[in-house]
This record gives structure tokens, C-alpha cells and sequence, in this order.
């Protein structure tokens, strides 16, 4: 885990993908509360994610099925990880749910990227996005306080995502207009 904050875009000098996969190869558990979670995105991870339920390695994530932004086939394939808890937040009309952030934790260290990346291919890899790194070693309130924020949603804020509610989900989804 490095020791400096920056700012992470895609450029030819590397991209957020490449920062999540090194955070998720170093730390011991894992954080992601992402907006959405598109399927090009998250088989980026899929290799890495098999490599961390191997090792035992936990993580939470947390995103929303609001707008249908979320492709159910992502929710469904993230579920089969025993090493991942999923859930989604229950957006509605007057709270909307449009987080990004990565948190990573190891021993007494951790980072954060904060930012404009959602789950997915492009803002991974070549979309423009701007995403902070937050390194506890530097910014312990900070991350302690995002950190705290990402409990909160998780534990007092969100439902899991189980089979009743992926097929309810899956029923009502259609392919955002943006896509078509």
C-alpha cells in the first residue's frame, strides 16, 4: 500500500483498474460501495476476486439497483462469491444512492479511492474519471470517517442481496436507454 494521496486517472501511465487489483492482491478485507455495477466491469475482477475466496480474503460491497444502472447478471455472478457480502441500498424518490469508493485495509494500513468510478470497464480503464487516494498512514480521520460512513450504509441502510431479491430485481430490469 503506498503512502502518498493522488489523484488516479486513465492514462497511458496506468488506471484505477490497476490500483484496485494491486489493493486487492496486498489487503486483508476489502470495502467497495459503487452506484452500479456493470458485468464488463466486474469480470475485470473475477480472477481476482477466485484468488481472494481462495485466500480467505473477506469484502462487503454495497450498490443500488436505482435507475436499473445495475446489471442483475453482475449482482448474480458477485453472489456466488463466499467471500463477499452483497448488498444493495434501497434507493427511492427523495434519496438516491450515487457513491464510489474503494477501501482497502491491511494490518494498520489502508487506502481509499474516492471518486467518480462506478463498477464498470470504461471508468476502470479508459473512461475520464477522477478518483482521490486517502491513505490511512497520512489521513487517519479521513479514512476512519469514510470508513464509518460505508458501515452505516451497510449494516443500517442496505438489504442482501439473496435469491428473493435478485429474482424480483431481475424481473424488473431493463437495459438503461443509455445502453441501446
Amino acid at each position: 500500500m503506498e503512502d502518498n494521496n493522488k489523484l488516479i486517472i486513465n492514462s497511458k501511465q496506468g488506471n484505477l483498474l490497476n490500483e484496485l487489483k494491486k489493493n486487492l492482491k496486498e489487503c486483508e478485507r476489502f470495502y467497495f460501495s459503487v452506484a452500479f455495477i456493470n458485468y464488463s466491469g466486474l469480470q475485470l475482477l473475477l480472477d481476482t476476486f477466485k484468488e481472494l475466496e481462495m485466500k480467505g480474503v473477506k469484502g462487503q460491497i454495497i450498490t443500488t439497483t436505482y435507475l436499473n444502472f445495475t446489471e442483475p447478471k453482475a449482482l448474480e455472478r458477485l453472489q456466488e462469491f463466499e467471500n463477499i457480502d452483497l448488498k444493495v441500498f434501497i434507493a427511492n424518490k427523495d434519496i438516491g444512492f450515487h457513491t464510489k469508493a474503494y477501501i482497502f485495509e491491511k494490518d494498520n494500513e489502508g487506502e481509499i479511492f474516492i471518486g467518480s468510478s462506478n463498477l464498470s470497464r470504461s471508468a476502470w480503464t479508459s473512461g475520464i474519471e477522477w478518483n482521490y487516494r486517502i491513505d490511512k498512514k497520512i489521513n487517519s480521520e479521513d479514512f476512519k470517517y469514510f470508513k464509518t460512513m460505508f458501515e452505516d450504509l451497510f449494516l443500517n441502510h442496505s438489504i442482501i442481496v439473496n435469491d428473493e431479491e435478485l429474482e424480483r430485481y431481475s424481473k424488473t430490469w431493463k437495459r438503461p436507454k443509455i445502453y441501446s
